[in-house]
């Protein structure tokens, strides 16, 4: 499934660039991942200002998990 492959990078980029570098880097790859996703430029307005690794992973997940559970009530 595509939102856990993103979550793999994303806990990729932490684990190889540190928490500070791997935050910044993995914002930049969220955001081309969130471009053709539905509600993906607001949830980029909130993503952008984490400071948290684990804090970020967590509203990633929450955010597919949200697309995944609207896409099943359509």
């Amino acid at each position: 499934e595509q939102a856990e492959t993103i979550i793999e990078h994303l806990g990729t980029l932490h684990a190889f660039y540190g928490e500070q570098l791997g935050l910044r880097i993995a914002r930049k790859h969220l955001h081309a991942y969130l471009k053709n996703v539905g509600n993906g430029a607001t949830f980029w307005k909130t993503i952008n200002r984490i400071e948290d690794a684990h804090t970020q992973i967590a509203l990633v997940r929450g955010f597919f998990d949200r697309q995944t559970i609207g896409k099943m009530a359509a």
